[in-house]
């Protein structure tokens, strides 16, 4: 039985339910992509800003991305997406942020490394050593 398409909450449909039913926004996923690929340390990021009404399709062109990253080995290399909860109410500073970061990304690779750094972090209150020490991580 397919999956149900989630108006809504695309990030609960399969990522190929997504790419077939993707109507006007692949060039702007490919140009993301392209940018993502190029990239090389060191050179400035590019940033992107979606901005639209509920629906227009910003949630589904950024759970297209976190798939069309994984599936492919040139951008796995470079990039490791990492998703926050929608809700997340808990980051509420930079250092949250990174931290939050840093925890899923030790959950998504099973990092020993970077599990113990968030272990190290999560409860510390200096919040720029928090920041500087989740970047190093």
């Amino acid at each position: 039985m397919p999956t149900p398409i989630r108006i809504y909450r695309p990030q609960r449909t399969s990522p190929e339910d997504l790419e077939a039913i993707l109507v006007g926004r692949e060039s702007l996923l490919q140009e993301v992509l392209g940018r993502l690929q190029h990239w090389t340390p060191g050179a400035s990021r590019q940033h992107y800003l979606l901005i639209g009404p509920r629906g227009i399709g910003k949630t589904c062109l950024l759970v297209l991305l976190e798939h069309r990253i994984r599936r492919s080995e040139t951008l796995r290399k470079k990039w490791a997406p990492v998703v926050f909860a929608e809700d997340a109410y808990k980051i509420t500073s930079v250092a949250d942020l990174l931290l939050e970061a840093l925890h899923i990304l030790a959950e998504q690779t099973a990092d020993p490394e970077l599990n113990r750094a968030y272990e190290r972090l999560r409860f510390d209150g200096e919040e720029s050593r928090v920041v500087d020490l989740s970047l190093d991580a």
